[in-house]
């Protein structure tokens, strides 16, 4: 029997974003300066309301990607349904070039509130799933600052191998940043799913 892919994982629950009430959700995260500083390459300064509606646009164009928050659940007794969001995940570019090369690019952020806490991993975990399994993807691709040693570490506990660096692409607080492309081929997951 065809198994359908599940919208939770061992502690979180995953929503698609709704507007207008999620673009408080957007703000409340972005206006922390270290989760901003680690999800824009831009200048690091209080989001307006223009830049704050490009994640608004990435969330509702995401089709045929996908744009969920990844949540906490509502409670004990309802383990299933979404409550806190602690985190947004993105996969974009899936029908690049009509889809013929099979693969993607994603993005997140997780809250600061709820960092440290393994949701990222978990979060990174149930994409590639989703990335493989339900989309047929081949081939996963992040771009992270080489800064970023938290987000390395997520890559890398996911199976992502850095396959090259671009030097001195942004300017960012005062200097010139490197960015890594972690990169995760779908035969590594089903290699492990044969373990």
């Amino acid at each position: 029997m065809l198994r359908p892919p599940s919208f939770t994982s061992a502690r979180l629950v995953y929503r698609a974003p709704r507007f207008p009430q999620d673009e408080a959700v957007f703000a409340d995260f972005l206006s922390d300066p270290g989760v901003l500083l680690g999800a824009v390459p831009t200048t690091c300064k209080p989001l307006n309301t223009a830049e704050l509606a490009y994640f608004k646009k990435v969330s509702e164009e995401a089709s045929p990607g996908l744009a969920v928050f990844a949540c906490l659940p509502l409670s004990d007794a309802e383990p299933t349904k979404p409550g806190e969001p602690v985190g947004w995940l993105n996969l974009a570019q899936v029908g690049e070039f009509g889809g013929v090369h099979r693969k993607a690019c994603f993005g997140l952020f997780f809250s600061a509130k709820h960092s440290r806490k393994g949701y990222a991993t978990e979060a990174v975990e149930w994409l590639l799933e989703i990335a493989f399994v339900s989309y047929g993807l081949h081939r996963l691709e992040a771009n992270c600052f080489a800064w970023n040693t938290a987000a390395l570490r997520v890559y890398d506990k996911c199976g992502f191998t850095v396959e090259g660096t671009r030097r001195q692409v942004f300017w960012q607080e005062g200097g010139w940043r490197d960015d890594n492309c972690p990169v995760r081929p779908s035969h590594s997951l089903a290699l492990a799913l044969l373990d």
